[in-house]
This record gives C-alpha cells, structure tokens and sequence, in this order.
C-alpha cells in the first residue's frame, strides 16, 4: 500500500512546486541574460534564484561571474 506524505513546507509557506517551477523559469532567465551579457538583469535574476533557493532550503548558486573586481584608482 502507497502511503503519501505531505510535502515539507517552504519558509514562504507557498507550496513546493510553485516554488520549484519558479525557481527553473529563473535558471531559464538567467541564462538568457548571460548570452545577451546584460549583467544588470543577471544580478537581478541572481538575486531571485538565491531567494527561491533559500525558500525551499537548498544549497545556493553561486554567480562567480557577476562578482565585482577590485580594481585600484589613483
């Protein structure tokens, strides 16, 4: 006999496919702003993907492309 169990809640409290799909869509997204290189959309896609991440609990991305350099001026 299958026993089903109820999902884990998200911290959000929306459900987990919500969540999940949204989280693709991003991915999805993000991509496409790295092939156009329009870094600002990328840093705002980032910043979703992180939260929906976090949402669910899972490990974070991260965008070692979109970290700002340190650069000297004199």
């Amino acid at each position: 006999m299958l026993k089903f169990q109820n999902p884990r809640p998200t911290k959000s409290g929306e459900s987990i496919l919500k969540i999940w799909n949204e989280l693709k869509e991003n991915w999805k997204a993000y991509k496409r702003a790295k092939l156009e290189d329009d870094h600002i959309k990328m840093r705002e896609i980032a910043k979703k993907i992180k939260e929906f991440q976090e949402d669910l609990g899972v490990k974070q991305a991260e965008f070692p492309e979109l970290k700002e350099e340190k650069v000297d001026i004199q």
